[in-house]
């Protein structure tokens, strides 16, 4: 069994290991070029576009780099139907994306087609389709400037602070160092929190390290998910699967079939056959996991079931830290095997005669990929760096909480996300083994909506750099995180809070997280998953969705139901409040009030407001009123104006300098309204200036 040291990855190893990509900090030669931004975006990937247009918006100036000439990651490259938890879970920039794939499909072939039904309300895409949308996105941004042929290579720092990032323009044969006020690392792999030297960690915790049931090597059977002998639960450095997600077509007119690459080796792909003597594949929908996308193509994808697919394992242990060299020759090799396994399956003699003409009926979209031989620009990189951050999020994220309802609540949530755990397979199928591939688990059923912290994008001990690809997570937790809807949520509030450090010169680690959130909820993001309300209606207010969108991170609900328009109690609305006044929401210095505070029951809130004379007693199941609620809020004023010392006997004031406070008059309020009206009074406080 490794231990975390020898798990763990730290930075100089890992500029050692890859500096013929992304080379050492502080070694490059001068530049030819400069050029200054107030938020540099490496990469684009949906999370670095999303970063890049909410850093925009927001009013900064952003450069946008990538490697190669093409835009969106994954999402335009054959991951056309969304791997999405709960679609609850995700708003903002991806909802745009997504509504804004809805409304081509629309405009293009008419509300009623066959093309609108098949995008699944935007869901379900081509990728031409996504990589077009991305470009309108990023082109209506006019603070967004977007260099493509820039290769990373090394990073100017001073102290444990960024300042620039150097280039090659591989187009124009030349050095070039952009300089800017935060960097935002969307990449994949993690490369420049690398070249930062942020450490990072690379393969998988044992089962020990944070108390995660599937940690470690595990076999778990595909059908029964009954955990099977062999697995040990030790930590490894091995990485799950990597392959392309193809779009494929049976169209006749727009189909292009596959070629026998010249690296071909009929042997490797013999397990097929033996997959079909064992009753494994008996389709190709066994073998090829063909899923429908408008205009008659497909994401196609890795199917367990057969134990031998498009995955490649093994193949991609050297991936994440290799050179950019190195690099291609992986990507290449998986090509390559995709090509011969469809070749395999078309052609082949022993190939049962139906099942092989039934997989001719396959071919490549003839109008995707025109400039590269109508196949995917870019492998599927599930997971590689996973940069060690203020908090590691784990399995223990994303499933109900011990005595709770909900996942553990974070006070620094920034977006949601609910896709079950899962991973690829970290071995080739081993004889000892015919019912499952070591590494290869979904846990359907266990997982359930979560808050993601600030946390996971913020290096321990590098400023002006947040990371929203490679974030700080167990191998387990990075296995829901990794979704492309989850990404881009992440971009969203890194390119906020970018902005946000820049303008009041913070660092992004000191970047107020309850301005962050407040920022978040105006722009659509979700903080809190409810199953009763996904959105503002007729009876909730855009005001009242956004709030409680918020005071979620505050402990308020305490399970995914909101019941917005049922009437808040007295006593749960002093409970409320306290967690509000414990997280300091209210007060710039609450250190010397938070340690007097007492217990959490709704009775012990109301007793503590009483005896800060906030409050006044009374029975804490009657129902809060609008008179009240204002008495309430007013009260709390001299709290936050900073006239309370140190010294807990000048915390009460005399009750006859108060008014009496009325319980009695009024309509009766919400627990919506309720929000509402803390948020509202609280604004002025989330948006003045940092002393």
């Amino acid at each position: 069994m490794l231990s975390r040291g020898a798990i763990f990855c730290l930075s100089l190893a890992g500029i050692l290991l890859s500096a013929a990509c992304v080379g050492a900090a502080g070694t490059a030669p001068a530049a030819d070029e400069t050029i200054r931004a107030d938020v540099l975006v490496v990469g684009v990937t949906p999370s670095g576009i999303s970063a890049a247009i909410a850093a925009a918006r927001c009013g900064s100036k952003v450069v946008l780099t990538e490697m190669k000439d093409h835009m969106g990651g994954m999402m335009s490259n054959g991951l056309g139907r969304t791997d999405i938890g709960p679609r609850n879970t995700v708003g903002g920039i991806f909802r745009e994306f997504i509504d804004n794939v809805y409304a081509y499909y629309v405009e293009t072939y008419g509300p009623d087609s066959q093309q609108v039904k098949d995008c699944s309300g935007g869901y379900h895409f081509e990728p031409s389709v996504a990589e077009c949308i991305f470009n309108r996105m990023v082109k209506a941004e006019k603070n967004i400037r977007v260099k493509y042929h820039y290769r990373p290579d090394g990073v100017l720092m001073y102290g444990n602070r960024i300042h620039g990032v150097d280039f090659t323009d591989t187009r124009h044969k030349k050095r070039v160092q952009i300089r800017a006020g935060v960097f935002i690392d969307a990449t994949y792999e993690g490369d420049i929190a690398a070249l930062a030297g942020v450490p990072y960690r690379v393969g998988r915790e044992s089962r020990e390290e944070y108390g995660e049931a599937y940690a470690g090597a595990i076999y778990l059977d595909h059908l029964t998910r009954m955990v099977l002998p062999g697995t040990s639960g030790d930590g490894d450095r091995r990485v799950q699967a990597y392959n392309f997600r193809l779009c494929l077509t049976r169209n006749p007119d727009n189909r292009v079939m596959p070629e026998k690459p010249d690296s071909y080796n009929r042997e490797e792909y013999m397990q097929v056959l033996d997959s079909i003597n064992a009753g494994r594949i008996k389709t190709v929908q066994d073998v090829l996991n063909i899923e429908p996308i408008p205009n008659g193509k497909s994401d196609t994808n890795n199917m367990p079931k057969s134990l031998i697919s498009t995955d490649l394992p093994e193949e991609n242990y050297d991936y994440p830290e290799a050179s950019c060299e190195q690099r291609e020759k992986i990507v290449k090799r998986h090509r390559d095997y995709i090509l011969g396994l469809l070749y395999f399956l078309q052609n082949d003699p022993e190939m049962p005669e139906e099942l092989r003409n039934e997989c001719r009926e396959w071919g490549f979209a003839k109008d995707e990929y025109q400039d590269n031989d109508h196949f995917p620009r870019q492998i599927y990189v599930r997971e590689a760096r996973r940069m060690w951050g203020l908090y590691t999020f784990s399995t223990h994220d994303a499933l109900l909480a011990p005595g709770s309802l909900r996942t553990p609540i974070h006070f620094d949530s920034i977006a949601c996300g609910g896709y079950p755990i899962d991973s690829h397979a970290t071995r080739k199928r081993e004889p000892s083994h015919d019912t499952a591939m070591e590494g290869f688990f979904w846990l359907g059923g266990l997982t359930r909506p979560y808050q993601i912290p600030y946390r996971v994008m913020v290096p321990q001990r590098v400023d002006a750099l947040l990371v929203t690809g490679a974030v700080s997570a167990t191998h387990l937790g990075f296995g829901t995180l990794r979704m492309e809807p989850v990404w881009m949520a992440l971009g969203q509030a890194a390119g906020t809070a970018a902005h946000l450090a820049r303008r009041l010169y913070v660092e992004p680690r000191d970047v107020p997280v309850n301005r962050l959130q407040s920022w978040l909820v105006a722009g659509n993001q979700i903080l809190t998953a409810f199953d009763d309300i996904q959105g503002p209606t007729a009876e909730v207010s855009n005001e009242q969705w956004q709030a409680m969108q918020f005071y979620g991170t505050r402990g308020f609900f305490e399970s995914y139901e909101a019941k917005p328009l049922e009437p808040l109690t007295r006593g749960k609305a002093a409970q409320w409040l306290m967690s509000c006044i414990k997280l300091g929401d209210f007060m710039p210095a609450y250190g010397p009030f938070v340690k007097h505070l007492g217990g959490g029951t709704p009775e012990s809130c109301l007793a503590q407001l009483e005896k800060l004379q906030i409050a006044q007693a009374g029975d804490p199941n009657a129902m809060l009123t609008e008179c009240e609620m204002a008495s309430w809020l007013s009260r709390i004023e001299p709290w936050i104006d900073g006239s309370i010392s140190d010294t807990w006997a000048t915390y009460t004031r005399p009750k006859e300098e108060l008014a009496p406070i009325p319980q009695d008059a009024g309509p009766l309020v919400t627990r919506a309204r309720f929000c509402e009206a803390l948020f509202a009074h609280f604004r002025s406080r989330r948006s003045a200036p940092i002393p």
